[in-house]
């Protein structure tokens, strides 16, 4: 993700990195809860987002924080995966509302 040519390129792999995380346990609720919550985002949220459109810089702190949600994951690392994630959703939210 750090390495995209555009905006949209980045968004593609961001929507992909989260689709992967919702389906990794193998649980259809999640999986399908995710879609919906992910299509509202896509089409609300998304745009909210102050990237320019030939993508985020290589140090955009949503990589780092994907960063930390994977190896927490691969390394079965439940609560650094729980702290990442929780950190990530604050980050995520501090985002989308700072124009409040």
């Amino acid at each position: 993700m750090r390495s995209v040519a555009n905006r949209e390129e980045y968004g593609l792999l961001d929507s992909r990195l989260h689709e992967l995380v919702a389906v990794a346990p193998g649980n259809p609720l999640l999986t399908e809860l995710h879609r919906k919550l992910n299509a509202v985002r896509v089409s609300g949220l998304w745009p909210r987002l102050e990237l320019p459109q030939d993508g985020p810089r290589a140090d955009y702190h949503f990589c780092a924080e994907h960063d930390a949600i994977v190896a927490a994951i691969e390394s079965r690392d439940l609560r650094a995966a729980h702290a990442a994630m929780r950190s990530h959703l604050k980050s995520v939210l501090a985002t989308l509302l700072k124009d409040d």
